[in-house]
C-alpha cells in the first residue's frame, strides 16, 4: 500500500491488491467538493499512471476505485467555480 506523498492534497492515492487495484479518495470531508484543485489532482493522478503504463511493459493495474473520506461521497462540484466565465476552464481541466 504506497499512500499520496502530497499531504495538502485533496486526494489520496494507493494500491492494493498486489497493486491491481488504483484506489483514489476523496479526501476533503464533508462534502468532498469538486473543485478546481481536486480536478487537478485528478489529472495528475490519471496522467502518473499512463505515464507508468507508458514507460512498463505490462502494468498490473485492473480496476480503479474512487471512494471518499466523511459520511457523504461528494455533494458535487463547486458551485462558485461553475459561475458564468469559470465554468468552461473547469470543464476543460475535467
Amino acid at each position: 500500500m504506497r499512500a499520496a506523498p502530497a499531504n495538502d492534497s485533496p486526494l489520496k492515492t494507493w494500491l492494493e491488491q498486489e497493486e491491481t487495484l488504483l484506489r483514489i479518495r476523496l479526501s476533503v470531508p464533508k462534502a468532498n467538493i469538486i473543485d478546481a484543485a481536486m480536478v487537478v489532482e485528478l489529472a495528475k493522478v490519471f496522467d502518473q499512471q499512463k505515464q507508468a503504463y507508458a514507460e512498463a511493459a505490462q502494468t498490473k493495474i485492473r480496476a480503479i476505485l474512487l471512494d471518499a473520506e466523511g459520511p457523504h461521497f461528494s455533494f458535487g462540484a463547486s458551485v462558485e467555480e461553475h459561475l458564468p466565465g469559470k465554468c468552461a476552464a473547469m470543464l476543460k481541466g475535467f
